[in-house]
């Protein structure tokens, strides 16, 4: 405890005070700690200090304020009380999101926040974090680094299903000028094992670690995360200390996806959308159970969410591959996974292939013929061939100079494709 008297500024209490004189306390933490309140012994009056505010005086027991001033007119007892609670994070301000601590643990008073996540915003921007040692100070070196982990189930293009456990560690070192990395980034797993010897970063423990997502920011990945940080001084077969939280993504507005410019073949946005509405309703991550609510926050959007729903913050592994706005199923990236316009951009790619497929073989089908098919002919061969396979077929002959569908039982299947007509018709999202 720091003492600031009349007589000057002492690491520790001075033998006495002037009777009925005002000193001022503050706390100072030995590394690995942080301050929790102020307790004493007696009734103390003092007061709290602020900056510009006006000088009240109140009990100081179980104060949490770090700056105090106490009136010495009594022996006093006063204890300043500290917990072990070595790592620090905050995610910076960001756009409208003000600063604010991640916690270990959701404080259940607080059921609009969610104190144990960091969160990948709409935007999409990744959370800018702030990583220290509460107490620090220069004189001891810390050793930083970072993982995250995100189990999901990866259909390939093969139809096989692989459960992937994915880790991206951030980088611990300084970008040389003019390098570049992307996916490729060594501190990224990209064949689902975890890197032998992940880097640290050593900082003296009164600085700070703000953490490097790659290239302009534009490595998103969330999941599971837990922080590392040694003591340079400490025994080599002690482990780290770790501190544990989650990164989870933001669902985009309606009026985000809507106004987002689908690079499609067929210069008709609709198109897209009714199938995105269809597929996810413009979302990109899983929601509350108990209801969605603009900006949730959850895992990426599985297939089957919407029939079997789980927390957001579950790993959900009962599902085909799909993921995602656009339930992308065949090997999506997983900047594609995490981050809602690369889904969207992706969607558009493949709706494009299954257009193209859709056109011609309907103008084959159609040939020698007097059907001409139209719009919705095509957009429904099209959303079929999307959610079954790029060459699965949802026309297969005419009769009486109508275009017929395949004959199937109400389904699935049969209800995606006339879902997404009824989606471009009647236009939801508007």
């Amino acid at each position: 405890v720091v003492v600031e008297g009349a007589r000057g500024i002492y690491h520790g209490p001075m033998r006495y005070y002037p009777k009925d004189g005002w000193v001022r306390l503050r706390p100072v933490a030995n590394p690995g700690y942080r301050f929790v309140k102020w307790e004493t012994s007696e009734n103390v009056t003092g007061a709290v200090l602020f900056f510009g505010t006006p000088f009240i005086e109140i009990g100081i027991n179980a104060v949490a304020e770090e700056r105090i001033a106490v009136r010495m007119d009594d022996d006093t007892t006063i204890t300043a009380v500290f917990k072990w609670d070595p790592i620090k994070v905050v995610q910076l301000a960001q756009g409208d999101l003000p600063e604010r601590e991640i916690r270990e643990e959701d404080d259940p008073a607080t059921p609009d926040i969610r104190e144990d996540v960091a969160t990948i915003s709409a935007a999409p921007a990744m959370p800018e974090l702030r990583v220290s040692l509460n107490g620090g100070r220069s004189d001891v070196m810390v050793r930083w680094r970072m993982e995250i982990l995100y189990r999901w189930r990866r259909l390939d293009a093969t139809g096989t299903h692989t459960l992937e456990t994915r880790r991206y560690y951030p980088r611990t070192t300084a970008i040389q000028s003019g390098q570049q990395f992307d996916q490729q980034d060594p501190q990224f797993d990209q064949s689902n094992q975890e890197l032998q010897n992940p880097e640290f970063r050593e900082l003296p423990g009164n600085l700070s670690w703000v953490v490097n997502w790659g290239a302009a920011g534009r490595q998103f990945f969330g999941g599971e995360v837990t922080v590392y940080a040694e003591f340079c001084n400490q025994p080599q077969d002690e482990e780290p200390i770790t501190f544990e939280f989650k990164i989870l993504g933001t669902n985009p507005s309606i009026a985000s996806v809507r106004g987002r410019d689908p690079n499609l073949t067929v210069q008709d946005a609709d198109f897209l959308r009714a199938l995105l509405w269809q597929e996810s309703l413009f979302r990109q991550f899983m929601w509350p159970l108990s209801g969605y609510v603009d900006g949730s926050l959850g895992y990426p959007l599985p297939n089957g969410f919407f029939d079997r729903p789980a927390a957001p913050d579950e790993f959900y592994l009962r599902t085909d591959g799909g993921l995602g706005m656009g339930q992308i199923t065949w090997a999506p990236t997983l900047q594609q996974v995490w981050n809602w316009p690369a889904n969207f951009d992706e969607a558009a790619v493949r709706l494009n292939d299954c257009y193209s497929r859709a056109v011609a073989y309907l103008d084959d089908l159609l040939d020698g013929t007097d059907v001409t098919a139209t719009a919705e002919n095509y957009y429904k061969e099209a959303w079929h061939r999307y959610q079954s396979g790029p060459r699965s077929e949802w026309y297969d002959g005419v009769e009486d100079g109508v275009l017929v569908e395949h004959n199937r039982e109400p389904g699935h299947v049969v209800g995606h494709v006339n879902g997404c007509w009824d989606n471009y018709v009647t236009r939801p999202w508007e």
